[in-house]
C-alpha cells in the first residue's frame, strides 16, 4: 500500500536490508522464524527476491507445519527467486540501474575492480574478482549460460559444486580466448591473464583451474609474468574440461611450472630479456631503492632468493651462474629437501665465482 515509501534508509522492501559491504541481505519471517533467503549485489535483485518470497510463502502463513515442511517451502521459494532473477536478466530490467553496473551479479568494489557473485540452488556462489568492467561482463554472461539449464532442478550438493566448477572453468576459458582477441589493448597495463602488479613492484601470476585459484609465482617483470602466464594457459588449455582427480591436477600443476622454468632459460638463452625498459636487463635481477640489486629465479615452480649484491656486474654473474648449475635440473620432478640441496650449490657456485672475478679484476 505504500507505506514503506519514504522510509529515512534504503530498504524499503520488508525484510530488506543493506549491508556494510554494499551488498544487500533478504530476510522473512516466517512460521515464527526469521529465515535467511540470501544476499544479493543490488537492490533490484533485493526487492525481487523479497516480493518472489511473499508470495511463495504466503499460502501457508497461517498453517502449522513440520520443520521439514518448513524446510522444503524455503526450498521452494529460494528456487522460486532462481528462476525469477534469471527472467529478471533475460528481459532486461537489470538494465537501467541508477549505479554502471547493468549485469545481474556484477558489483564495482571500493578498490575499482569487479566482482562477481551469483544466486544458485538457494546459496550466493563466488566467480571471482576481474580488474575490468567489461570481463566482468563477460564473466556473469558465462555463468549464466552455463547454469540456466540447471537452475530449476533439484540437485545434489555433488551436483551443484560440478555445475559451479564447470561454470568457473567457462569463465576461464572465455578470458583466455578475450585475452587472446583484445587483451593488448586493456586500459590497464595488466593485460596478461591472472597477473596481478603487487604494491612492491613484482609481478603475482594465479591462474583458475579446476575451481580453485592455483599460484605460479611471483615475477620481477611484467615480461616474465606475462610468459608465464601464456605458458601455463597453453598447458593447462586440454585439461579444463574434464574432472579430474586430486593426484591428476597435481601433476598438471607440476608440469605447467617446469613448464615455466624450461621457457625462462629459453627467454634467458635467446636474449629476450635484453632491452627490458629497466636497468636489470639479465633474467632475475632488480635494482633496489637503496642501490643494491637483488637476484631471484624461477626454479621448480617457486621464486627462489639467491641474494643481494652490491653492483650490477656482480648481480648480472650472480644470476649467469645460478642459471648454468640449475640448468641440468629444471625439467627433473624434485623433492624439496633435492631442491634445497640444488639451490646451496648454486649459491656456492655463485661465491666461488664472484671470489675468482674479484681476484682477476
Amino acid at each position: 500500500d505504500g507505506t514503506a515509501a519514504g522510509a529515512p534508509n534504503a530498504a524499503d522492501m520488508l525484510g530488506v536490508k543493506k549491508m556494510y559491504n554494499g551488498n544487500w541481505k533478504v530476510q522473512t519471517w516466517y512460521q515464527g522464524k526469521c529465515q535467511y533467503v540470501g544476499m544479493f549485489s543490488t537492490r533490484e535483485q533485493a526487492a525481487l527476491a523479497s516480493r518472489v518470497v511473499q508470495q511463495r510463502l504466503e499460502p501457508t502463513r497461517g498453517l502449522n507445519l513440520t520443520p521439514r515442511e518448513i524446510k522444503s517451502n524455503m526450498k521452494l521459494a529460494k528456487k522460486a527467486v532462481d528462476q525469477a532473477l534469471s527472467e529478471m536478466k533475460n528481459d532486461g530490467t537489470a538494465a537501467g540501474a541508477p549505479n554502471d553496473i547493468d549485469m545481474l551479479g556484477v558489483r564495482e568494489k571500493p578498490n575499482g575492480n569487479w566482482n562477481v557473485q551469483m544466486w544458485y540452488q538457494g546459496t550466493m556462489r563466488y566467480f571471482g574478482t576481474h580488474r575490468t568492467r567489461e570481463r566482468a561482463a563477460l564473466a556473469s554472461g558465462v555463468v549464466q549460460q552455463k547454469l540456466e539449464p540447471t537452475r530449476g532442478l533439484k540437485l545434489t550438493d555433488g551436483e551443484i559444486d560440478t555445475n559451479v566448477e564447470l561454470a568457473k572453468n567457462a569463465v576461464v576459458w572465455a578470458l583466455s580466448e578475450l585475452k587472446d582477441k583484445a587483451a593488448t589493448k586493456a586500459p590497464n597495463d595488466t593485460d596478461i591473464i591472472g597477473a596481478t602488479l603487487t604494491p612492491n613492484g613484482n609481478w603475482r601470476v594465479q591462474i583458475c583451474y579446476q575451481g580453485k585459484t592455483r599460484y605460479f609465482g611471483t615475477h620481477i617483470t611484467r615480461e616474465q609474468a606475462a610468459l608465464a602466464s601464456r605458458v601455463v594457459q597453453q598447458r593447462l588449455k586440454a585439461t579444463r574440461s574434464p574432472k579430474l582427480t586430486a593426484d591428476e591436477i597435481d601433476t598438471n600443476l607440476i608440469l605447467a611450472k617446469n613448464a615455466v622454468d624450461q621457457a625462462f632459460s629459453e627467454m634467458k638463452n635467446d636474449g629476450t630479456a635484453a632491452g627490458a625498459p629497466n636497468a636489470a636487463d639479465m633474467l632475475g635481477v632488480k635494482k633496489m631503492y637503496n642501490g643494491n640489486w637483488k637476484v631471484q629465479t624461477w626454479y621448480q615452480g617457486k621464486c627462489q632468493y639467491v641474494g643481494m649484491f652490491s653492483t650490477r656486474e656482480q648481480a648480472a654473474l650472480a644470476s649467469r651462474v645460478v642459471q648454468q648449475r640449475l640448468e641440468p635440473t629444471r625439467g627433473l620432478n624434485l623433492t624439496p629437501r633435492e631442491i634445497k640441496s640444488n639451490m646451496k650449490l648454486a649459491k656456492k657456485a655463485v661465491d666461488q665465482a664472484l671470489s675468482e672475478m674479484k681476484n682477476d679484476g
